[in-house]
C-alpha cells in the first residue's frame, strides 16, 4: 500500500521536496525567522493580519468567541475578520507555537502552503486524462507553478495561498465533472478553496466560467447538460460553507 502510494505520488514528494529546499535556502541567506530577524510579512501582513492571527491565537487557546473582539479597534466583529481571513485549517498550528515565535510559525505555514502547491500541481499533471508528461517535465512544472511570481509577489497574503496550493486540483475535478466521470473531487476542493478565502475564490470562480465556455461541446443538448452540471455542482459547493460566504458578503457591503 505504502509502495503504491509513493510509486503513484514520487513526482509531487519530489517537486515538494526541491520547493522546501529552495525555500529554507533562501530564508538561510536573507536572515527571515526563525533563521534570523527578518519577515516575509510587509505592508497588510504587518498592519493587519500578524494581528489577526495573534487575536484568532488567543481565541482559540482561551476559548473566546470568534464573533466579536474588544481587542481591535473599538470592538468589531471579529466573524467577518475570521472568515475573511483567518479561516484556513493551517492555522491550527498557531496553537503549537509561543507568542513570541508568531512570525516564524507564519512562515512555516508560508512553506507549508508552497510545498503542498506543487504536489497538487504534480498531482494534477499526473493523473489527468490523456497525460503523457515524463516525470521529469512534471517535477519541473509543478515547481514553477509553486514558486511562481505571483507566489513570491503576494505571499505575505497568506490567506490566498490556500486557492493557490488547492488550484489544481480544482481543475482536475472541474475535468473529471465535465467528463461526468466524478463530481465529488470537484464540489470539496471548491468548498475548501470558497472556505479559506472568499477574495481569490471569487476570482477562480470568474475564471472557471471563462474554462467552462472553452470546452468542447457536441450540441446545444451537451451544452445545457454540461451547465447544468458546472451550475448545480457550483452551487452545492458553496451552499457546503455558506455559514462563511454570507456573513462576509455582507460585511463587505
Amino acid at each position: 500500500m505504502k509502495t503504491k502510494i509513493i510509486k503513484d505520488n514520487w513526482a509531487g514528494f519530489v517537486a515538494s521536496g526541491i520547493i522546501l529546499l529552495a525555500l529554507l535556502s533562501i530564508m538561510i541567506y536573507k536572515k527571515i525567522a526563525p533563521f534570523g530577524d527578518y519577515t516575509i510579512m510587509v505592508g497588510d501582513g504587518v498592519l493587519q493580519y500578524l494581528p489577526f492571527l495573534s487575536e484568532l491565537r488567543h481565541k482559540l487557546l482561551n476559548g473566546d468567541s470568534l464573533f466579536f473582539t474588544w481587542n481591535m479597534g473599538m470592538g468589531v466583529n471579529f466573524y467577518a475578520v475570521f472568515a475573511y481571513y483567518l479561516a484556513s485549517p493551517f492555522n491550527i498550528i498557531l496553537l503549537i507555537a509561543h507568542i513570541d515565535d508568531l512570525i516564524a510559525c507564519v512562515h512555516i505555514i508560508w512553506m507549508l502552503k508552497i510545498c503542498l502547491s506543487g504536489y497538487t500541481m504534480a498531482y494534477y499533471l499526473t493523473h489527468r486524462k490523456g497525460s503523457e508528461l515524463k516525470p521529469q517535465w512534471v517535477v519541473a512544472l509543478a515547481v514553477l507553478y509553486a514558486l511562481n511570481n505571483f507566489t513570491f509577489g503576494f505571499g505575505h497574503n497568506i490567506m490566498w495561498l490556500d486557492v493557490i496550493m488547492i488550484f489544481p486540483l480544482i481543475i482536475l475535478g472541474f475535468e473529471r465533472l465535465m467528463e461526468g466521470v466524478d463530481k465529488k473531487l470537484y464540489i470539496f476542493t471548491l468548498a475548501f478553496a470558497m472556505y479559506c478565502n472568499y477574495y481569490l475564490s471569487f476570482i477562480m470562480c470568474i475564471f472557471l466560467c471563462f474554462y467552462f465556455l472553452a470546452q468542447s461541446f457536441d450540441d446545444v443538448k451537451d451544452f445545457g447538460r454540461k451547465i447544468l452540471r458546472f451550475g448545480m455542482n457550483s452551487i452545492v459547493s458553496a451552499g457546503m460553507v455558506a455559514f462563511l460566504l454570507i456573513p462576509t458578503f455582507i460585511q463587505l457591503q
